[in-house]
């Protein structure tokens, strides 16, 4: 049996490499500072509807979204879904996200 070869395939692995040891490290970091309580004691989502606020932006919803580390925008909703674990955490790590 013939293997066709694409030389492309040696740039594609680093690149591989290097966003799975990226999400290792987000995880990590996350996980760390979710026990770290925040002086501010707001949770996540308190925290993205003042920063939000604070820039006059008020069409924009905030849900609850299942999973860790599953938190987006969708723009064609105006939505931001922070993830269970930032939603209702008053940790450093869920303001660093809904702030992100």
């Amino acid at each position: 049996m013939f293997y066709y070869f694409d030389p492309t395939t040696i740039l594609l692995l680093p690149a591989i490499l290097l966003a799975l040891i990226a999400q290792v490290r987000v995880s990590s970091t996350f996980n760390h500072y979710r026990n770290v309580p925040a002086r501010s004691g707001l949770t996540g989502a308190e925290m993205a509807r003042q920063l939000l606020e604070s820039e006059g932006i008020n069409n924009v919803a905030i849900e609850r979204v299942s999973g860790q580390l599953t938190d987006h925008y969708d723009p064609r909703t105006l939505t931001l879904r922070l993830s269970e674990s930032t939603f209702d955490s008053a940790s450093v790590a869920a303001l660093g996200v809904a702030a992100h």
